[in-house]
């Protein structure tokens, strides 16, 4: 490392710092005042945010096979109590596993409570994010607050290609807790997105209307199995252009809630709801079906409902059907046409 230092009456500057740490080297420039905090700005190649929060709550990691970590916070690690005001500039910014920010910036503010995460701002997956974050500590409770922005993220890269399009949206959110766990467990608050071109891959609308008109009247044509496994094949056919959708939902208790709505695309009604657990890091999303317009001859006025069901860990979800309406519809179908051929030979 090496820097240029002055001393004058009213300030310490630490100008033209250069650090170098194995292959990377991070610049910046530093002051010192008699009084109040120091500020400066530093640049570098990369930052772990996960480590700056886990410092500024004493949090340790979490054992193999948990999310989170059970055990209580421990000393924070001391900044100094005259405070920091640094502008921080990096070219990689690991908010969580799979989530750099790009080109990142953002003002780092500490004081003897706590630290401050203001004006943050990073590109991901062809978008931009925004946002800041208060972490402070009284006594072993953890207490945390934020609000994240995102702007036309690409949906594709971050869903595995499950839906395409981009993603905006905001949350806004704070809670405590005596430990990491507790403390995502005692998350509230509110938020939306809106997706825009979004289009749901193997999701063909038309899916439905082709399994009823191929759908006999045999009493076996009701098999749970035999109608899951027409539906999954018929769904994996196309995609589903969407359009735009927005999605508000709230938080708490570490759940996030999406507030129900329906929406009609391409000959479909749908009914969407569902919850991420931030505890668990998994989700349960659901939609029921309903075609639009009249069925076949021979079947019920009412549309009988499919159930789409999306479960499992975040970075992991499986896709399950329920037919049971359907199942139940068929069967009567089928025993309909068996009373009226009985009554014919009659």
């Amino acid at each position: 490392a090496q820097a240029r230092i002055a001393f004058p009456s009213q300030a310490i500057p630490l100008d033209d710092l250069v650090a170098n740490l194995g292959a990377t080297t991070s610049r910046g420039a530093l002051t010192r005042p008699r009084e109040g905090a120091i500020t400066g700005r530093l640049t570098l190649p990369q930052l772990d945010l996960r480590g700056l929060i886990a410092g500024a709550l004493g949090a340790t990691p979490a054992p193999a096979g948990a999310v989170w970590s059970t055990t209580r916070f421990g000393a924070p690690v001391a900044l100094g109590n005259q405070g920091l005001s640094i502008g921080i500039e990096t070219g990689a910014l690991i908010a969580a596993d799979g989530f750099p920010l790009r080109d990142a910036r953002f003002t780092l503010t500490t004081d003897p409570d706590g630290i401050r995460i203001e004006g943050l701002t990073g590109a991901y997956r062809g978008g931009t994010v925004a946002g800041r974050l208060g972490l402070r500590r009284e006594g072993g409770l953890a207490q945390l607050s934020g609000q994240v922005d995102l702007a036309q993220v690409d949906l594709a890269g971050l869903t595995g290609g499950g839906l395409t399009g981009t993603f905006s949206g905001r949350v806004e959110a704070g809670g405590s807790g005596e430990s990491p766990a507790r403390l995502v467990a005692g998350l509230g608050g509110a938020g939306s997105v809106t997706l825009s071109g979004a289009s749901l891959s193997r999701f063909d609308p038309a899916a439905y209307g082709r399994v009823i008109a191929a759908t006999g009247e045999d009493a076996s044509e009701s098999e749970t199995a035999r109608l899951q496994g027409r539906i999954s094949e018929q769904l994996n056919r196309a995609a589903w252009s969407l359009g735009d959708v927005t999605v508000p939902f709230t938080l708490a208790g570490g759940l996030m809630r999406l507030q129900p709505f329906s929406f009609e695309r391409s000959g479909l009604r749908a009914e969407a709801s569902g919850i991420v657990d931030l505890r668990a890091t998994s989700a349960d999303l659901r939609l029921s079906l309903r075609p639009l317009g009249p069925l076949p001859k021979g079947w019920p006025t009412d549309a009988p409902q499919i159930g789409v069901a999306w479960r499992g860990p975040l970075s992991a979800l499986r896709r399950e059907t329920d037919v049971g309406a359907l199942s139940n519809a068929v069967a009567a179908r089928a025993l309909a046409r068996e009373i009226e051929r009985v009554e014919a030979f009659e």
